[in-house]
């Protein structure tokens, strides 16, 4: 059993390494290579405007998303016990 697992672990560990590797690898070939064409002005806002995009994306999910899953599970709590399951009891 502990053979299986530390084989299927090494697996899953090769590639997600590989997976990784990939994704590395066309980054630095492909949008550096892009990036280059732009000049190092233009290289450098389009880098900021990406990094502040993911940080909004990431900055709105947690205000809104996170306020409205606490706001419906404290309803669930506070509903009778009937209107919980959307049937009588």
């Amino acid at each position: 059993m502990r053979q299986l697992l530390t084989s299927g672990l090494l697996w899953f560990s090769a590639i997600g390494c590989g997976l990784l590797a990939g994704a590395y690898f066309a980054f630095s070939t492909f949008v550096m290579t892009s990036l280059a064409r732009w000049g190092q002005p233009g290289a450098v806002a389009m880098l900021a405007g990406g990094v502040l995009y993911v940080l909004g994306m990431f900055i709105v999910t947690m205000v809104f998303n996170v306020r409205s899953t606490t706001r419906s599970r404290r309803s669930i709590r506070q509903a009778p016990k009937e209107h919980r399951f959307g049937r009588a009891i």
